[in-house]
């Protein structure tokens, strides 16, 4: 599990992070190269691959234009250990500039996903079309030819708190 602060746009100037593991912890942008968009913990806070027996509640402290902002992420009651099962496409697939992503729901209802899309550097190049309920989603721009990385974040209506599958690629030609 990963704990962090999404800022595609750069716009945050700080972040820190209190709870079980992190007590006044300095977040760092792009740390970790899987998160180059990203605040995230050094360390890493690890929690484990099941839900947390326990609230464990973390505290975010977001400084962005001058103004601080406060979150709070309660892991024992939004704490997401289900990812979807990829349907396709394959890892390692040829797709045309406008592939279509489909997946298996989880288990939990109301899940909301939402596909995302990186190049080798793992630079942002799609973000999905919003969280939604459906299965799959097509890209709506076209795509370059080249390699990338794609994945399905998921997450419970409601909740901020994120889980992602694992990066698969796909080639354009």
């Amino acid at each position: 599990m990963e704990v962090y602060v999404d800022d595609p746009q750069h716009k945050i100037t700080s972040v820190t992070v209190n709870g079980p593991g992190a007590t006044n912890s300095s977040m760092t942008y792009g740390f970790y190269s899987h998160m180059p968009t990203r605040w995230a913990p050094n360390p890493m806070p690890s929690f484990g691959v099941s839900r947390p027996s326990t609230a464990l509640t973390y505290t975010f402290t977001i400084i962005s234009g001058g103004n601080t902002y406060t979150e709070t992420l309660d892991l024992g009651n939004n704490f997401i250990d289900e990812a979807p099962e990829i349907i396709s496409p394959a890892d390692g697939a040829t797709l045309s500039s406008k592939p279509l992503f489909q997946w298996k729901p989880v288990s939990f209802p109301g899940a909301l996903y939402r596909v995302e899309i990186v190049d080798q550097n793992y630079n942002n190049i799609w973000n999905g079309d919003g969280d939604k309920t459906a299965t799959s989603s097509e890209y709506s721009g076209t795509l370059s030819p080249g390699t990338y990385k794609w994945l399905v974040a998921t997450k419970k209506s409601g909740s901020e708190n994120v889980s992602f599958t694992s990066y698969r690629t796909f080639k354009v030609q």
